[in-house]
């Protein structure tokens, strides 16, 4: 008992600082990227996407697609989906069932805000557990629906791990969807 008491004291200081003592399995600090966006053209509804990701656009009309790509990240891809339709109602309904779908039977959390204004009501959907979907949204503004999942991170990391991570990714969102409220009197040029 006395070796035990004596190899605990050991671990201390005298000095009363405590030192680090590494954990078995470490995760690297994510880097977030600063908040720095564009907002092109070619982009739907004038959305704004971080300087530091990868725009590939999609779609035709009134349905068009947008997918982020965050090399900072690892690669993280946030797909969107933009629709204009005369019932939104019906669009963000069907959002929303592809969002429990996607979730399967892990837990959402989920948080709303709005940016533009009021013009744009956001909700975020964040897995209480690990999942290949993290983070997922639906956005509104006016007739527009916007929705969206983020994939290609570490299925098996817990959302604690992720947090930085997904609260940029938020942000990021939500710029684009102001920047989208913003021009709303613009939307789907040329349509």
């Amino acid at each position: 008992m006395a070796a035990v008491a004596s190899g605990v004291v050991s671990c201390g200081r005298s000095d009363g600082e405590r030192i680090a003592t590494p954990r078995p399995r470490a995760y690297p600090r994510i880097e977030v990227a600063e908040s720095d966006y564009r907002r092109g053209d070619s982009l739907p509804s004038g959305f704004a996407v971080s300087s530091r990701a990868e725009a590939v656009l999609g779609g035709s009309g009134d349905n068009r697609w947008l997918t982020i790509v965050y090399p900072d990240y690892g690669g993280a891809r946030l797909h969107l989906t933009f629709t204009v339709s005369d019932d939104p109602d019906a669009v963000s309904a069907n959002r929303i069932e592809r969002i429990a779908l996607n979730a399967g039977q892990a837990s959402l959390s989920a948080s709303d805000t709005t940016v533009g204004g009021g013009m744009a009501s956001i909700t975020f959907f964040r897995c209480d557990e690990p999942s290949v979907t993290p983070l997922q949204m639906i956005a509104r503004c006016g007739t527009l629906t916007v929705s969206g999942a983020l994939t290609g991170l570490d299925s098996e990391a817990s959302p604690d791990s992720l947090g930085p991570l997904l609260d940029a990714i938020e942000r990021d969102f939500a710029a684009g969807m102001d920047s989208t409220a913003i021009h709303s009197s613009v939307l789907w040029r040329g349509r």
